[in-house]
């Protein structure tokens, strides 16, 4: 929820750059194919986030389902199972990160 929340945020300041980006280059361009130009970049940077987010999601749970599992096998099959879902966890918000 904390990812999503944060990546809503830069979504929001990456918005009000552009708006203000593309007000100084409006008066070059055309309006119209300016502003849809600038909801091309946040729509697609909305979706990408929706889909990190996602993907994020399901690692989260796998990881629980694991954890699970791993009871069945003893202490050191839960250890196990918990540093592969830590490992792949961090991968995960380190990919998610480096877009911004």
């Amino acid at each position: 929820m904390a990812c999503l929340l944060s990546g809503s945020l830069a979504i929001l300041f990456d918005y009000l750059y552009y708006n203000r980006y593309f007000d100084k280059v409006q008066q070059r361009f055309d309006y119209k194919a300016v502003s849809g130009m600038d909801f091309l970049l946040f729509f697609r940077r909305c979706r990408l986030l929706f889909r990190l987010h996602r993907s994020v999601q399901k690692s989260i749970d796998r990881g629980a389902y694991f954890r699970r599992k791993s009871k069945d096998f003893g202490e050191k099959g839960a250890k196990k199972a918990e540093r592969i879902h830590s490992c792949k966890k961090r991968k995960k918000k380190e990919d998610f990160m480096n877009l911004f």
